[in-house]
């Protein structure tokens, strides 16, 4: 290959560093170790230097006049090491296991693709990101949450943020779990009402019998 051939590899395989920073870059956003379109996309990007050195060997083309075989193998090695991360999360998407947040493969439950030993995963739910339930207990951030007021076995969804067992209602803000004073579970429905009158305007997001609630709270009768 003539100076001004050499010239342009270089200059081409130059910007290689700034692509893997972009790259890092782009897997910092929340979700991205699950989107395996993204990161297929990241590793080919990622590969061009070993695209282009692989055209040199197979045409026998030397680089500054060496033989492109010793940058194939440099550039290949550089790029599977440092994308060893995006093709582990490529490798547990594969095989079920979510990078982040809940999942169950294979009879585990894992977050964050760490298993959770003391799980049953025939009765795993998740309710948000971080929490989530089986038959024996509640989980926070894949830790188990003790929530003594609640059944877990008969721990199930009302509607919206709403959850009930055998006995009781709970309301659940996203990242804990909280008791429903007073509320039925038999007679407890979702149902957003406003009430207006000459005194006072009553805003609620539930209802059973006797009360009327709203965000977990008894705001008026009936």
């Amino acid at each position: 290959m003539g100076l001004l051939g050499n010239i342009l590899v270089t200059f081409v395989v130059g910007f290689w560093p700034m692509v893997l920073v972009v790259s890092v870059m782009g897997m910092g956003g929340p979700g991205a170790s699950n989107n395996m379109s993204l990161m297929v996309q990241l590793m080919i990007l990622n590969s061009y230097p070993i695209w282009i050195f692989a055209v040199l060997s197979y045409t026998g083309t030397a680089f500054w006049g060496l033989n492109s075989n010793y940058f194939l193998i440099g550039t290949t090695t550089a790029f599977l090491l440092l994308n060893a991360g995006i093709i582990y999360f490529c490798y547990n998407l594969i095989i079920g296991i979510k990078n982040e947040g809940y999942s169950v493969a294979n009879g585990t439950v894992y977050y964050n693709a760490k298993a959770i030993p003391e799980s049953d995963s025939t009765s795993f739910a998740h309710i948000f990101d971080q929490l989530a339930y089986d038959k024996h207990r509640f989980y926070s951030r894949g830790q188990p949450l003790d929530v003594p007021a609640a059944e877990p076995s008969s721990f199930r969804i009302v509607e919206d943020l709403y959850y009930r067992d055998a006995d009781q209602v709970f309301y659940v803000p996203y990242s804990r779990i909280e008791l429903v004073e007073g509320a039925d579970p038999e007679t407890f429905e979702v149902i957003y009402e406003i009430t207006d009158d000459t005194t006072d305007q009553v805003k609620s997001d539930a209802r059973d019998a006797h009360s009327r609630y709203y965000s977990g709270k008894k705001v008026a009768p009936r």
